[in-house]
């Protein structure tokens, strides 16, 4: 950092909504972190979509957020999709709510979160403010809209003008350096608060093994090979199989209580907080994710964090994460899946150790990472 006074935007279009309280979170929680950190950091929220039957309004508001400072804009208008997909309608309107909070003065960093419209957007805002630009990128299916050849020519500019483009993962880097070979690429794990995901010693029921699943129950997600999986070998053990499955979506509704076994029990438990989640994570014996694909997978690291071992989609980033010490990796097929659930039941994990070996996650190791690119 130049000085003091330098400011330091962290930008996010990825936020938490009432129907998705865990959408972008962990971008909230990286904000947390770096604000108690770096003195001028500024969290810039943003959040586009409709609110009643509005044509256009923008409303901003400038408030305290850890030891920093947080610019919440929101855009609202029943064109939302269309003011979304032109990331210059949002630089324009962004750069005009930064003005009239006076906060466009001495700005050193624009630090944006995932390429589109974010990253592009951030582009547009870091030549104004003759700031550097840094990219963190979440996003598993960027390779998709690419296909567009005006926005892969800017999603491709963007990378290429960013100082730095952040990945969560070594895949996520492969996928990236396809699309923009030229592209400075880090990689930098998500964080995994050390308040909330630790290790707990407890003595289990020995007559039933206790699995945890978490997400917004939405494909890629497959909760239909996690059910199909586990009734499978309920129906082979003579131990009580439970499944506590923490989040909301539509593929609950195929969670048929009526048709499992009586050793079979599926608890419904809904979106939970982080204090909740990791006394529901410490409860249980196994972490079970199944996925079509997957960026990084936070929930699998916060699980790793409480020791738990990992039966998890052998996609995506998640075979650099669980490996022979910490978990079993499956193809997604029915057999494979109830193979392994039988395998994982049957190994002996150290919980401690696991934990240990999860300390990449920590915000330590997060905050050590950003501050030598800072």
């Amino acid at each position: 950092m130049d000085n003091l006074n330098s400011k330091i935007f962290f930008v996010s279009f990825w936020n938490p909504t009432p129907e998705n309280p865990g959408k972008g979170i962990f971008i909230h929680e990286q904000a947390i972190v770096l604000s108690q950190t770096f003195q001028n950091f500024y969290f810039i929220e943003v959040n586009i979509g409709t609110n009643g039957n509005k044509i256009f309004e923008i409303t901003s508001e400038l408030n305290s957020f850890g030891k920093g400072h947080r610019l919440k804009i929101t855009i609202s208008s029943l064109f939302w999709k269309i003011i979304y997909q032109i990331p210059k309608f949002s630089e324009v309107i962004i750069w005009n709510e930064i003005n009239k909070h006076k906060l466009q003065g001495n700005i050193h960093i624009i630090h944006a979160n995932v390429v589109f419209p974010g990253g592009v957007v951030c582009l547009g805002l870091a030549k104004k403010a003759k700031a550097r630009l840094i990219i963190s990128e979440h996003w598993s299916k960027v390779n998709l809209k690419i296909r567009n050849p005006y926005w892969g020519y800017q999603i491709k500019k963007t990378y290429n003008s960013a100082e730095t483009v952040i990945c969560v993962s070594d895949w996520l880097k492969h996928l990236i350096q396809e699309i923009s070979p030229q592209a400075n690429i880090s990689i930098i794990p998500n964080i995994v608060s050390t308040e909330y995901f630790y290790p707990k010693t407890s003595s289990k029921a020995s007559n039933e093994y206790c699995f945890c699943c978490v997400a917004t129950w939405e494909l890629p997600k497959r909760l239909d090979l996690i059910i199909a999986s586990l009734k499978e070998f309920a129906m082979e053990s003579d131990k009580k199989i439970i499944l506590n499955i923490v989040g909301e979506g539509s593929q609950l509704k195929q969670v048929d209580e009526d048709d499992l076994f009586n050793n079979f029990l599926v608890k419904k438990l809904g979106y939970l907080n982080k204090v909740t989640l990791g006394e529901i994570l410490r409860s249980s014996d196994y972490f079970i994710h199944a996925s079509n694909i997957e960026t990084f997978s936070i929930v699998v690291a916060e699980a790793l964090s409480c020791g738990l071992p990992v039966i998890a989609s052998s996609v995506g980033a998640l075979p650099q994460i669980i490996n022979i010490d910490n978990g079993i990796l499956c193809n997604n097929t029915i057999k494979d899946w109830i193979n392994g659930v039988r395998t994982i039941v049957s190994n002996k994990y150290n919980k401690r150790t696991i934990c240990e070996n999860s300390k990449i996650y920590s915000p330590d190791n997060f905050v050590k990472q950003i501050s030598n690119l800072y």
